[in-house]
């Protein structure tokens, strides 16, 4: 197994970790009001990539810059309550994602149009959500919330077999660089709200457009590959149970 898939493996392992530390460690907590409660979670990205076009001497790459109708996710999350209204709520998710790119070797024509070759990545993502949030209504069943926090998720792809174009080195030297431009681990914010009815819980989340490509290598020399991604998403999701815990009482010796 390459170094680099090693590496996303024991990150993967890293990050269930501290998800599963999360649950055990805040049911400690000694606050009063404290509720821990546990969950699944499924719903669907809308994608929105940005980025510019790149030139790397003759070869020209065009990222798939604009919305799209995105990819599923689906996973767990962990919510304790810290107060009446305030709560911290962890989300534990994987999906996956497709980044496309158009390239072609600008100096070079058919009979008509530049030779072009097109490129679809795919990018398997776990990703942890850190989201303190605030109940605006609370009542006995049902709770209107709004949340902000952060976003780390560890990115990798599948092996993906190099290509030769006929009679353009070059052509396939880039298009083979793009298998790995993708960073292993990407950070950004997530806000939005969420609405749960009974164990029935609704999210309509915001990640804000954050990077998620490194430099590209090309013949042993980097060049600057910026693009970004952000999502709008909507999910629904189920509470298995909650574990209250009572107010501790004083005892005196």
């Amino acid at each position: 197994m390459a170094l680099g898939s090693l590496l996303i493996l024991n990150l993967m392992k890293i990050l269930t970790h501290i998800f599963l530390i999360l649950l055990f460690v805040a049911g400690g907590l000694k606050d009063v009001y404290s509720q821990n409660s546990f969950g699944i979670e499924f719903g669907h990205n809308w994608k929105n990539v940005s980025g510019r076009v790149y030139e790397f001497d003759s070869i020209r790459v065009i990222p798939d810059i604009g919305g799209e109708v995105g990819e599923g996710f689906g996973g767990l999350f962990y919510e304790y309550q810290v107060s009446k209204r305030v709560s911290i709520h962890n989300k534990l998710n994987y999906g996956y994602r497709f980044s496309q790119y158009e390239s072609y070797n600008k100096e070079t024509s058919c009979r008509f149009c530049p030779v072009s070759t097109y490129k679809s990545v795919r990018t398997n993502t776990l990703s942890f959500e850190f989201l303190p949030q605030v109940s605006l209504v609370k009542t006995t069943n049902f709770k209107l919330n709004l949340f902000g926090g952060i976003n780390a998720a560890l990115n990798f792809e599948l092996n993906q077999e190099q290509v030769t174009i006929e009679n353009q080195p070059g052509l396939s030297e880039v298009f083979n660089s793009l298998n790995n431009v993708i960073q292993p681990v990407s950070f950004g914010l997530a806000y939005g709200a969420s609405i749960e009815i009974w164990r029935i819980l609704f999210w309509a989340k915001v990640n804000p457009p954050a990077r998620f490509t490194n430099s590209i290598e090309i013949y042993d020399q980097e060049y600057d590959f910026d693009n970004s991604w952000g999502f709008v998403s909507f999910s629904v999701g189920y509470k298995f149970y909650s574990l209250k815990r009572k107010k501790n009482s004083g005892v005196e010796n």
